[in-house]
Formats: C-alpha cells, structure tokens, sequence
C-alpha cells in the first residue's frame, strides 16, 4: 500500500466512513496506520527510498574499497621489503 492511500484510509476511517467492526476492514486501517507510522519514523514515499538506495550503494563502495585496500596494503608491504 501506498503512503497516500494509507493517510486517505485514515481520514475516511477518522471521518467514520468505514465500518470498523468489519474485520476485514479493521485490518485494512491498522495496515494503513502500520504505514503512516512507519513514515512519520523513517520517513516515507519515494524520495526517501531514492534516498536509502543512495546510502547503500555509497555504503557498500566504501566496505568495497576498505576490503581493496585491506588487501593492496600487505602486497604493497611485502613487494618493498624485499
């Protein structure tokens, strides 16, 4: 589920248009109150999962690179010591 379609379940559910004693409706709207939470936590929508795979990718360069560097510098060591 969307994040606007979890905060338009959320208003209709506030408003009192939904029936709550649905069961199945009831789980609808924690799902949706599941998600808004979520969002006002960690932050929400598509910028921010942009943003998320942006740190992982920069994350994962720099574990790349100091594992690189980890083994360059013995080699480097070993090679002017001889």
């Amino acid at each position: 589920m969307r994040l606007e379609e979890a905060q338009r379940i959320l208003e209709q559910a506030e408003a009192g248009t939904l029936d709550l004693g649905d069961d199945d409706i009831r789980g609808v709207v924690e799902d949706a109150n599941a998600r808004v939470t979520r969002a006002m936590l960690w932050g929400g929508g598509e910028e921010s999962a942009r943003r998320r795979t942006v740190q992982v990718l920069v994350a994962t360069g720099l574990f790349v690179a100091v594992g690189v560097i980890g083994l360059i510098i013995p080699l480097v060591i070993a090679a002017s010591s001889r």
